[in-house]
């Protein structure tokens, strides 16, 4: 019996290693699957060749526009334009890395960002008539706009599609683990 255990051309070992193999396989091919997601990549990729110009065409416009604001409109519209500055900058890099990474939290951080702050400050400078937006600001704030909404979309099934991945991924990683040690426990015995 104890030579049977050892020969590896038994039919108890091929079948043990078969059971072994078919999770690992599995769990193998699940982990090669792309979930990252071309439409979002594609609108986080125009997104940051227009940042620049977004921030040298709002640069410009507050400079034309700087001595008709009054005071408190003036603090509002530099307040805006630097805080948008920074979170576009962090939010594209988390878009990034989220997506082509395949990583959970990042593109959570990512649409949390833009739903939360980057929304209702293009907004407010898209449609607000104290801040007076000039035809080349509305111009490139619709742009804006219309890219933060496609990545609000492509991003929110981007998110899900990657939890739900990582989940599976997880799932078949207990399975493989459980039935790897019944199968050590089985072997001992």
């Amino acid at each position: 019996m104890a030579d049977l255990r050892n020969d590896e051309d038994s039919p108890a070992t091929v079948k043990a290693f078969s059971l072994k193999q078919q999770p690992t396989q599995d769990f193998i091919s699940l982990g090669h699957e792309i979930t990252s997601c071309l439409p979002l990549q594609m609108s986080l990729y125009f997104n940051v060749l227009i940042f620049p110009f977004w921030i040298l065409i709002s640069i410009i416009m507050l400079y034309l526009k700087y001595e008709y604001l009054t005071t408190i409109h003036r603090f509002i519209l530099i307040l805006i334009i630097v805080c948008l500055t920074t979170i576009e900058s962090i939010r594209l890099y988390l878009g990034y890395l989220g997506n082509l990474s395949e990583k959970v939290p990042e593109l959570a951080g990512f649409w949390v960002l833009s739903i939360v702050l980057q929304l209702p400050l293009h907004l407010l400078l898209l449609f607000s008539p104290p801040m007076w937006p000039l035809p080349a600001e509305s111009a490139i704030e619709s742009v804006m706009l219309v890219l933060l909404l496609s990545q609000l979309m492509t991003g929110f099934f981007a998110l899900r599609k990657s939890a739900l991945h990582q989940a599976r991924r997880y799932h078949l990683a207990q399975i493989r683990n459980k039935m790897s040690t019944e199968q050590s426990e089985v072997e001992v015995k």
